[in-house]
């Protein structure tokens, strides 16, 4: 297999825009698998919070329910983006304490 040095020389690229072009194919790659993730888990959470608006006494034929039950969703994930967040900033503060 090529060094980087010797990609970089064939395709006439410094270093850094190799380097810089991996790191955004591997965050795209990252973002297909965590969207893939997502879609899995959609008819989970769609049951979950379809079982919770049925046992609080909304009808699920009514517009309101659509309302309700995406409202709900949307609660959830924001809670999850904080959190990951969190601790996205947590492992951050960790690297840049150990150099």
């Amino acid at each position: 297999m090529a060094s980087r040095t010797q990609i970089s020389n064939k395709l006439k690229l410094p270093l850094h825009v190799l380097d810089t072009f991996k790191g955004r194919i591997a965050t795209a790659i990252s973002a297909a698998f965590a969207f893939v993730i997502a879609l899995s888990w959609n008819d989970t959470i769609k049951a979950g919070v379809t079982k919770l608006i049925q046992n609080s006494g909304l009808n699920g034929t009514s517009y309101i329910y659509s309302i309700v039950a995406s409202l709900v969703i949307t609660v959830i994930c924001v809670f999850g983006i904080y959190l990951a967040s969190k601790l996205a900033s947590n492992n951050s503060e960790e690297k840049l304490q150990k150099k």
